[in-house]
């Protein structure tokens, strides 16, 4: 069995309250020397510790469980000595930017100092289990959390365990501070950072968060305006469609329309030149027309593209046949997969899993496998606000045979603003 080493850190700057570290280290020492487990553990330690010494301290150890005993201020920052021993705070940003360099190698931190949760909070983003004092704690708590700890790790205890076991010890011994301790652990610390910040940033509703999005990436627009250069076109939509697109892992505000299909949009990438990626679809942008008429939750943005060049994945032997899917659905489009970002392989290959690549059977990891569809015609979409009022079935027909229309000249995005101005407020859930 590999040996657990502990690196014990111990700070006592002479212009602060003289602790009792040489006592805790020396209990630690026996309690492990006399535990079941005695051969698995070792332990280093580092006095009148600086800051600059801590990394060499760790360097020199490489160890899997970093104890610091010391003082703590009430801001969260871990006080260290300087060159004359005096006491030099560190901010806890600082200290959890290091151990995120060893989070493949330290397990455990400890951080035996009063007010360091948030010390602890901020290194149990990197580590798997931090243990901090959520206020001030006196020496005797602090010594027989830390007899408490080691013992039950001695003992061939679990890290959550031993951190119980230490609070109990704390207890045992009369002493009222034994809430004072806590344990963060890595996992849990992660979700409660993502959940907040989901919370901060969800929308109130996809109207408003995509009408904040249009006014930013076309400011001024009242009415109708057109935008026909391709690039300033880009540079409209990468704004408008910029991350985040997605919050709570599945809700996206902003939504791509036309007819009965559309779809929650997650991601946008300008693939190259007049080319972008709106989640699977490859559009080669012709023009964006950006509408804003009278109400802020029927703003919408029409995107018409240009034609592109069919894969070569599949024999499209005549122009008829690109024509006769035109007049079926509008447009003529076609499916494959890019794999690794360099293989064309065609939807059929996708769907098995594996494909014929350069000569050889290739079985097709999906995370590297990218879904495309490619529109061989000029095609047309609206992005729009989940909530638009668009966004309902009994527009489905109108909505598809106006955008038809529109590509064949028979129709505009003017007759399109006003069919949807007509629409009534939508309510969603």
């Amino acid at each position: 069995m590999n040996t657990i080493k502990i690196l014990f850190l111990a700070a006592d700057p002479t212009d602060a309250v003289r602790l009792r570290l040489g006592q805790e280290l020396r209990d630690i020492r026996e309690k492990l020397q006399l535990s079941k487990h005695r051969d698995s553990y070792s332990i280093e330690s580092r006095e009148s510790v600086r800051a600059g010494d801590i990394s060499q301290a760790i360097f020199d150890i490489e160890p899997q469980i970093v104890h610091f005993s010391g003082h703590g201020t009430s801001a969260g920052e871990l006080c260290f000595e300087d060159s004359q021993g005096k006491t030099k705070p560190i901010k806890p940003d600082a200290l959890a930017n290091l151990f995120k360099l060893l989070a493949s190698q330290v397990r455990c931190v400890v951080l035996n100092a009063c007010y360091s949760e948030t010390q602890a909070r901020s290194i149990a983003k990197h580590i798997p289990f931090v243990i901090g004092m959520n206020q001030a704690i006196g020496d005797n708590a602090a010594i027989a959390f830390s007899v408490g700890f080691y013992r039950a790790l001695g003992a061939g205890r679990s890290v959550k365990d031993a951190y119980e076991f230490a609070c109990v010890e704390i207890q045992l011994e009369g002493i009222p501070e034994y809430l004072t301790p806590i344990l963060l652990e890595k996992e849990i610390i992660i979700k409660e950072d993502e959940i907040a910040h989901n919370k901060q940033n969800v929308p109130v509703s996809s109207t408003s968060f995509f009408s904040q999005r249009f006014s930013s990436s076309f400011p001024g627009v009242r009415g109708i305006q057109r935008f026909c250069s391709s690039s300033e076109a880009i540079t409209r939509l990468s704004k408008l469609l910029e991350d985040p697109l997605k919050f709570n892992k599945h809700y996206c505000p902003v939504w791509w329309f036309r007819g009965d299909r559309n779809f929650q949009i997650e991601s946008f990438e300008h693939l190259e030149d007049d080319i972008v990626l709106i989640d699977n679809q490859e559009l080669k942008i012709k023009e964006v027309v950006a509408v804003n008429a009278r109400s802020y939750y029927k703003c919408f943005v029409y995107i018409e593209t240009y034609p592109m060049k069919p894969s070569g994945l599949y024999a499209w032997t005549e122009e008829k046949e690109i024509q006769d899917e035109i007049g079926r659905y509008g447009y003529c489009s076609e499916q494959f997969a890019v794999y690794q970002r360099k293989f064309l392989v065609n939807r059929s290959e996708y769907d098995d899993g594996a494909a014929n690549i350069d000569g050889k059977i290739v079985d097709l990891d999906w995370k590297a496998s990218e879904l495309r569809t490619r529109y061989l015609s000029s095609y047309n979409l609206v992005v729009a606000a989940k909530e638009n009022p668009l966004n309902t079935p009994s527009f489905d027909s109108s909505f598809e045979e106006i955008m038809n229309n529109i590509l064949r000249g028979y129709a505009s995005v003017e007759d399109l603003s006003e069919a949807i101005l007509e629409l009534p407020k939508r309510e969603f859930n």
